[in-house]
This record gives C-alpha cells, structure tokens and sequence, in this order.
C-alpha cells in the first residue's frame, strides 16, 4: 500500500527513518588504546584462564592514559591487590591519578542492578573510558526458562554498557563448556555485540621474567586489517612489573586470506571484494578456519566453496566442493 501522501511529505527530522539519499555518512569508530580498543561500543579481550588478561588490560590502560584517557576500572572479581601493581608499574607516578578503581563491592549485584552507581562514578571521576573485569561475574541473571539465557544476557549487558557513553573493554572467559570451547563465554551472541574482538594466547617465548602474550583480531567485518599485537612484560624479583613492548607482527588477517585466494588465481583484492562472499568460522584459541564461497556469475556451475586452515600464521587449503 502507498504510503500516506502526508507521511512522505514529513521533515526527516520528524520521521523514524530516512533515506539512504538523506543520510548523513555515520562516522567510523577510530581505536584507541594502542589500537585495542573501539572508540565507541564495546570491545572484548577473551582468554582462557590464567593467560594474562588482566595484565594485557593494565597494558591497555597505560596506553589510554598515555593518549589523554581518564580510565575506570570496574573489577567485579575484587582484586585490587592484583591492578594497583600493574598500573603503578605501567605508569609513571604522575599518571597515577588517571586511572580509577571502583570501591564498591559489585559482588552480589550484576551490571543491569549496578548501573546508576557505575554511572555516577564516571561522572564524579570524570571518567572517558571504561574497563570491566570481568563479563562473567557482571552478566545479568535470567530468570525466564522459556529463552536462551546467553542471548538475553549478551544483549542486556551489551545495551546496559552501551548507555554509558564511553568506550568499554570487557574482558571475559573461554568456556570449557562442551561445544562451546570457541565462543567466548559460550555465546556466539556476546562477540556479535561487539565492536571488536581479541583472543589473547601466552606465547611460547615467555621465559623466566618475561610474559609475552599475543593478541589476535577476530571480528572480520570490523577493522579487519588489524595485525596480530605482540607484548612483552617484564617482571622484577619482586614479580612487579617494571616496564613492557608492544609490537605488532605477523600479516593482517586480510593479507593471509588474500594470499591464500591468490593461489587459487585470485589475483587482486579489488577482484576479491568484487567476485568473493567471504564466511568465516572461528576457532579462537587454538586455530582459526575459515570458509569461502566464491561466486562467478560470469560461469554457470555456480559457487564453490574453499576451507582453509591456518598453519604457521598463514593458511592451507584443506578442502574444496561445489
């Protein structure tokens, strides 16, 4: 049915939509924190436990300090005996006073009960960027047996951090959950809420007093050029850290993906976007896989589908099928 005569004639100002013609360009989010962390939304730093996420997140800190960042820490675990040396090593003592540690005991309380108090400590601290340890004991509860209680849980806290206003990394667990050993807590719909995400994997180079970590990117269909980010952590006797490197190394995810087209003469990326519906399927911890369709339009025996599986930093062809 056409729409109504006055409806169309509407400002958009006034309308719940607006044309593509009318639109104005949404401005891309920028990363910040070293190039770890969205601008705007919500980024998650997953891992299993033990790796070193809170350390990374320190790291993470010390670079917002550094680009002009007030940060506050919400840490639902409770272990301000763990950040005050992280951030009193990262930092130097000037910088102290722009990083903030939330007092209050959030225990008994999750992120939807707990947003007003949140809240009111970004205001009083005057704080632009948000870090919350951890997503596992900030989720809300779900009391309705009836729906899927990772989706509702995702989206609530997702929506809850979102209303904050300022940028946010939340920091979360690989389940050990069987069939959910990829999804950062289990959920496929936590990662999907957000505007980037890190697995975080302890390298085989640490050594003695040395952690070294890397983060690897793995959200495709945002900021996919993003390289692996190597730190390095150097501790004292004392197990203090004292100071840190951080580095990016390896190729970007796209290089990877566009090296393994070419040799299936794929020769350009340009080619690639043109001719290419790319899925990917992620194994974010030990591996990564991903699927390619491709699409010839221009041949008639339709798509054809490429599995490759990363060995080395690159990728393999493991199999193919129409």
């Amino acid at each position: 049915m056409p729409e109504p005569l006055a409806r169309i004639l509407l400002p958009p100002s006034e309308r719940s939509w607006e044309t593509f013609a009318e639109m104005v360009e949404p401005t891309v989010p920028s990363l910040i924190g070293g190039g770890i962390v969205a601008s705007s939304g919500m980024t998650l730093l997953f891992a299993k436990q033990g790796t070193g996420k809170g350390t990374v997140c320190a790291a993470v800190c010390a670079r917002l300090v550094q680009e002009g960042y007030k940060v506050l820490v919400v840490d639902w675990e409770r272990h301000p005996e763990e950040w005050f040396p992280r951030i009193r090593g990262l930092l130097k003592p000037e910088q102290w006073s722009m990083v903030a540690h939330c007092k209050d005991d959030f225990l008994e309380s999750d992120i939807v009960r707990a947003f007003e108090t949140i809240q009111i400590a970004i205001q009083d601290f005057g704080a632009t960027a948000i870090i919350i340890d951890s997503y596992a004991f900030a989720v809300p509860q779900v009391a309705n047996k009836s729906v899927d209680p990772l989706q509702v849980q995702a989206l609530q806290f997702a929506k809850t951090v979102s209303k904050f206003g300022i940028p946010a990394l939340v920091t979360t667990h690989v389940t050990k959950a069987p069939g959910r050993k990829t999804e950062p807590y289990g959920s496929v719909y936590l990662p999907a809420a957000a505007r980037l995400t890190w697995g975080l994997t302890k390298s085989e180079k640490s050594q003695g007093n040395e952690l070294v970590v890397e983060l690897t990117h793995y959200k495709a269909n945002s900021f996919p050029t993003q390289a692996t980010k190597e730190i390095t952590f150097y501790y004292n006797d004392d197990d203090i850290i004292t100071s840190y490197k951080w580095d990016d190394v390896g190729e970007t995810l796209v290089a990877r993906i566009k090296g393994a087209l070419a040799q299936l003469g794929i020769a350009t990326w340009q080619e690639v976007h043109k001719n290419v519906q790319m899925k990917y399927r992620k194994e974010f911890i030990n591996a990564q896989s991903v699927k390619v369709t491709l699409y010839n339009h221009s041949k008639p025996e339709g798509p054809r589908t490429y599995l490759f599986d990363r060995v080395d930093g690159g990728f393999c062809l493991k199999g193919t099928k129409r």
